[in-house]
């Protein structure tokens, strides 16, 4: 973005092909996806495979919930890719997110790819925060109860948040 900010004070900007650059995220998402499964390890994943299921089954439910709830009052035009964005992303990464996009809108037509990329930069705070706090029982010597008390104050204030700026509104989908 910064660079495309300097092509545009150049006067440059006709030189960007943005059909080119929608190909190319759109290829750069294949392959990211299929690099990351073809890492995965299958004795590791078959050693453990019921406790990732149960895991992965209760939390993958409770996010589809959160996500469709919340997701369906954005107030947005486009809340449906911006959605199945979101909750690519909160279920792995950004590149899934971005996946999931591609999907329902295969030619990045809408502004939800780039939204996906930049909500991710303004994430980037509490997703940090919280990956420190999933460490704190060993880092800093807190208990399950310290770790969870201080999950629950971050959802607060996320939930506050997110009523505040105004991106809770009523269903429109």
């Amino acid at each position: 973005m910064i660079i495309r900010l300097i092509i545009n004070k150049l006067d440059l900007g006709y030189l960007v092909d943005r059909e080119i650059q929608k190909r190319i995220t759109g290829w750069s998402v294949d392959f990211l996806i299929v690099a990351t499964i073809a890492a995965i390890e299958v004795a590791i994943v078959w050693t453990y495979l019921l406790p990732i299921s149960i895991i992965a089954s209760v939390t993958g439910i409770s996010t589809l919930f959160v996500v469709l709830y919340l997701g369906k009052r954005m107030w947005t035009r486009y809340a449906l890719e911006r959605t199945v964005g979101i909750f690519g992303t909160v279920t792995g990464t950004v590149p899934g997110g971005l996946l999931l996009i591609r999907i329902l809108d295969p030619d990045f037509k809408t502004p939800a790819a780039m939204d996906l990329g930049l909500t991710s930069i303004f994430a980037a705070p509490f997703v940090l925060s919280e990956m420190l706090l999933i460490t704190a029982p060993v880092l800093w010597g807190w208990g399950v109860q310290q770790t969870i008390l201080a999950f629950g104050v971050m959802l607060i204030v996320s939930l506050v948040l997110i009523k505040l700026f105004g991106f809770w509104g009523k269903p429109q989908f």
